[in-house]
């Protein structure tokens, strides 16, 4: 783990951090999402429904490969039904393991310090990242245009069922020192997306900007002004992956509940 967390941060923007989760975690999660999804799809498809329990049954090392190319062929049969898998992945209790290990509480605990007793977290949504599919990705924005009333953030960022490169797969790009001043924002919403807020300045022009891949069980660590979006995928294969949020106060402002 990274000392002194928050410093680090004012300095690189980001951190990548190997072997944050533990793998029989990551693996778990997996398992238990393409099951979430399964029992979502199967109000509308009974043959997707059936897909998806075959899927769980496959032997390891052809599971993760079919699981991407299951939640593809999701997305395309009903891009509402989809989008609201990925919306609300967050609500599954299956998340509480994950989410109390110990590198995510020992950096919580760094990062926060005095604001760690009253944290409050946002719940964890499914990032679908596949090629020729823009719908899905975030452009440009920080954490803090989405939540202002909370200027203190960390978010863990981590992929799921395959590694990913750093440039060009579908991870995560920085623009760096862009992560000093809380950019005006135009809000732009499409129908079955999530609500992008896309800082007004032109972040390629006046950034250098740094792609960052990670591998299965690595986490990506950023804070609420930094600046970021979600990297183009050239690949074939989709990129899927979840980020954790964390909100406080810290001492000189009021709390405010998410």
């Amino acid at each position: 783990m990274i000392k002194n967390l928050e410093g680090y941060l004012k300095i690189k923007s980001y951190c990548r951090v190997r072997s944050f989760f533990k793998k029989n975690h990551i693996k778990k999660l997996e398992k238990d999402f393409i099951f979430f999804s399964s029992k979502i799809i199967e109000n509308y498809s009974s043959t997707l429904y059936k897909k998806g329990i075959a899927i769980l049954k496959t032997k390891e090392k052809f599971f993760k490969n079919k699981s991407l190319l299951y939640l593809a062929e999701l997305e395309k049969f009903d891009k509402e039904i989809f989008y609201n898998i990925c919306k609300n992945f967050g609500n599954m209790h299956f998340l509480e393991n994950i989410k109390n290990s110990k590198k995510i509480q020992e950096s919580l605990k760094d990062y926060f310090k005095n604001s760690l007793t009253l944290l409050q977290t946002q719940k964890p949504i499914i990032l679908f990242n596949k090629q020729n599919l823009k719908r899905l990705n975030y452009n440009w924005h920080q954490e803090s245009q989405f939540y202002p009333n909370h200027s203190c953030g960390l978010h863990i960022w981590t992929p799921l069922f395959r590694d990913i490169n750093d440039k060009n797969d579908g991870g995560l790009q920085f623009a760096i020192t862009g992560n000093k001043t809380d950019f005006d924002y135009k809000e732009i919403k499409i129908k079955n997306s999530y609500t992008q807020r896309v800082p007004i300045i032109n972040i390629e022009k006046n950034f250098q900007t740094l792609s960052v891949g990670a591998k299965v069980g690595d986490a990506i660590i950023f804070e609420n002004k930094s600046v970021h979006r979600s990297d183009i995928n050239n690949s074939r294969i989709p990129r899927v992956a979840t980020v954790f949020r964390y909100l406080a106060n810290p001492n000189n402002q009021l709390f405010k509940v998410l």
